[in-house]
């Protein structure tokens, strides 16, 4: 029996995450099969616990968040090159966001946005803008009341420049 229709039409590197053990790994997996580790991730500085996929730049770098691990222990968001040299873009402090569960997008300018599950302003998530620089900015803190919190899924950007996040069972837009 061959491999399923959609590992056959695959492109040449898809990347991805994966536990093994209680190391978590970036990979790339070729069209023929083949497992190229990227980065290991120790839950230290470099992060822990990427849940979310990664988006991929023109230049092959890949982005992405994880939950745990970096300065503060609160997440962060990653940079990986072609290399599997990772760079932390942005380390979570608590009260600019924390344990960032879902994945980012990245515009034509080069800024990423996300969304943390916890911390912000009230501890109840927020969405967020980091640009080229380094530098974020909370778009938009959860309160926990009417407005809902802890958003465990990332971002979408439509044509009008609006971001969109589930949390608790809804979706919201938040305008940019």
């Amino acid at each position: 029996m061959g491999r399923p229709d959609a590992i056959r039409r695959a492109p040449p590197q898809v990347p991805g995450a994966s536990r093994i053990s209680k190391i978590i790994v970036l990979f790339k997996l070729d069209t023929t099969g083949h497992l190229t580790v990227l980065h290991a991730f120790s839950g230290g500085s470099d992060g822990g616990s990427p849940y979310a996929g990664v988006i991929r730049d023109a230049k092959g770098n890949l982005y992405g968040t994880a939950t745990g691990g970096g300065s503060m222990g609160f997440g962060v968001v990653y940079k990986v090159d072609k290399s599997g040299n990772e760079t932390v873009l942005h380390s979570f402090s608590g009260s600019d966001g924390a344990s960032p569960f879902g994945g980012v997008i990245r515009d034509s300018a080069g800024n990423l946005y996300g969304t943390s599950e916890a911390g912000g302003a009230w501890g109840a998530g927020n969405v967020y803008e980091l640009d080229p620089q380094g530098v974020l900015t909370a778009l938009y803190s959860f309160t926990g009341g009417a407005d809902g919190a802890y958003p465990h899924s990332g971002v979408v950007r439509d044509s009008a420049k609006c971001l969109s996040a589930r949390r608790e069972g809804r979706s919201e837009v938040y305008s940019k």
